[in-house]
């Protein structure tokens, strides 16, 4: 079965163009996004920097229980089949609406008894809301959106909404802090809202030429949605217990200087997403033939992503000395930190490869395990670490973590090839012995 999949040997130009543009566009929107992280940083300072920093944690786990997974369900139906589009797209936005209302006011709920942005109940609720329901629900719909456009191989589509959503984001930014002078959160709230619902809007007239989605829900694709979330989940806990853990004995000033050097690390990551989102496509079409396929498919991409990532990492390390000069002194502590963390890159795109072949193959309950059990590796060493050396555990927990997680999805994805070709050898081997007798 193996054979009849068309593996390139060499990688042709138009996938290296595509690959450069979207590496541009992600890149172009990753810049505005910096460009409006800088502005924001510097005109909120460290301590309501990093107030927002735990606001956006906390949304980023209620993120993962928005849709239940059933943006990748609709990418890899509709790749697979665009005439099953109204149904795959309707069950996704459907799952949006009602899952990220309901994790929005759980969210909302739980920091709006933890996190003071204004003196006033009212006006906290009002900004917290506005900050949950964003970085939720709407991103989410974002997120939608791009994949509807990938799934129909609409890259320059999907590659406009990253650009420009980061070149608008700095846009807002800037005339928010610098020329309205918003120097708190509270306000910064309303600002930030007011972004995402025009992102929004563009996002669903760019894909409103597909039609409308039918509102219905895939039952049998919920299970696997579910996994998908449990997954996303443990990823999100590794991801941001750190920043947890920290806000539970530091100072909102230390967390926003460990943010900042969170971020930027987060940002050189380009290299290994804009190879991810493209490549996809192909992985849930290889899915069709099973797990041996996607881990040939996923030992083929890791070679390029390797070295996409060590270059990006000995940038990112070389160039740390330059973040107080760009955020300012307040930030100079994020100097060693960025450096620290330059090499979790690798890591991480090591992740996305062996999931999404796990996913493809339709094998979540499998990358779920996974996923789980790295997940308990990398929170026990999260937990030891963190209470014997305080932040210097917390940053050796995350290549614990990440090292973890990358071992058992991997070691997953092999066993699972390996016995499926057994099955596929004995199968042929039986059919012989039929035609033989």
């Amino acid at each position: 079965m193996i054979s009849r999949l068309a593996l390139p040997a060499a990688v042709s130009r138009a996938a290296i163009w595509r690959y450069i543009w979207s590496t541009a566009s992600l890149t172009g929107g990753l810049v505005g996004h910096t460009v409006g992280l800088v502005i924001l940083a510097k005109a909120l300072g460290p301590e309501q920097f990093g107030l927002l920093t735990i606001v956006a944690t906390a949304s980023n786990l209620g993120l993962v229980w928005c849709g239940l997974g059933s943006s990748e369900t609709m990418r890899r139906l509709i790749a697979r089949d665009r005439s099953v589009y109204a149904e795959a797209a309707g069950h996704a936005v459907t799952l949006l609406i009602v899952t990220g209302l309901a994790a929005s006011l759980i969210v909302t709920s739980v920091l709006a008894g933890y996190v003071s942005l204004s003196p006033s109940h009212a006006a906290n609720l009002a900004a917290i809301s506005l900050l949950v329901v964003s970085n939720i629900v709407l991103f989410s719909w974002t997120s939608v959106a791009e994949q509807i456009l990938l799934a129909h191989d609409e890259v320059t589509g999907a590659n406009i909404i990253n650009m420009g959503s980061g070149l608008a984001r700095a846009a807002m930014v800037a005339v928010a802090c610098l020329i309205f002078g918003v120097v708190d959160i509270k306000t910064y709230a309303y600002w930030h809202f007011g972004y995402y619902l025009a992102i929004s809007l563009y996002c669903a007239a760019a894909v409103a030429r597909y039609g409308w989605p039918r509102i219905c829900i895939l039952r049998g694709e919920l299970m696997r949605g579910l996994t998908i979330s449990f997954a996303s989940l443990f990823i999100m806990l590794r991801q941001n217990a750190d920043v947890l853990a920290l806000s539970a004995v530091a100072s909102p000033t230390v967390v926003g200087i460990y943010a900042v050097a969170r971020r930027i690390v987060g940002t050189a990551s380009v290299v290994s997403s804009s190879l991810d989102r493209l490549v996809y496509t192909s992985f849930a079409r290889a899915g069709r033939n099973g797990p041996a396929a996607t881990l040939a498919l996923a030992r083929h991409y890791v070679i390029y992503a390797g070295a996409l990532c060590l270059a990006a990492s000995v940038a990112l390390y070389v160039l740390a000395p330059l973040v107080p000069l760009i955020f300012s002194q307040s930030y100079a502590g994020s100097v060693p930190l960025v450096r620290v963390l330059s090499w979790t890159i690798l890591l991480t795109s090591l992740q996305f490869l062996a999931s999404d072949a796990l996913n493809a193959c339709d094998r979540h309950e499998a990358r779920l395990a996974a996923e789980v059990s790295g997940g308990l590796i990398g929170v026990a060493a999260l937990a030891g670490l963190a209470y014997a050396f305080g932040l210097d555990g917390i940053v050796a927990s995350i290549y614990v973590a990440g090292c973890a997680v990358v071992c058992t999805l991997w070691a997953t994805l092999v066993v699972l090839a390996r016995r499926s070709q057994t099955a596929e050898a004995v199968a042929v081997s039986n059919a012989g012995n039929i035609y033989l007798a």
